[in-house]
């Protein structure tokens, strides 16, 4: 899942991502947060790891 920062409040967000997380849950599922942060130049290869850990 990659949660946005723009165009909508940050509890807005966080409401609709809990509810995303708790039906993946419920359906088996394991999730991993990703945020634009992760996303960036200076932090790609700390999250390109995390993802593979997360795969396993």
């Amino acid at each position: 899942m990659h949660t946005a920062k723009y165009f909508v409040e940050q509890e807005t967000v966080r409401e609709a991502n809990q509810k995303q997380i708790e039906r993946a849950h419920q359906a088996g599922w394991e999730v991993m947060i990703v945020t634009d942060e992760d996303l960036c130049p200076e932090n790609r290869d700390e999250t390109r790891e995390r993802v593979r850990r997360f795969l396993g």
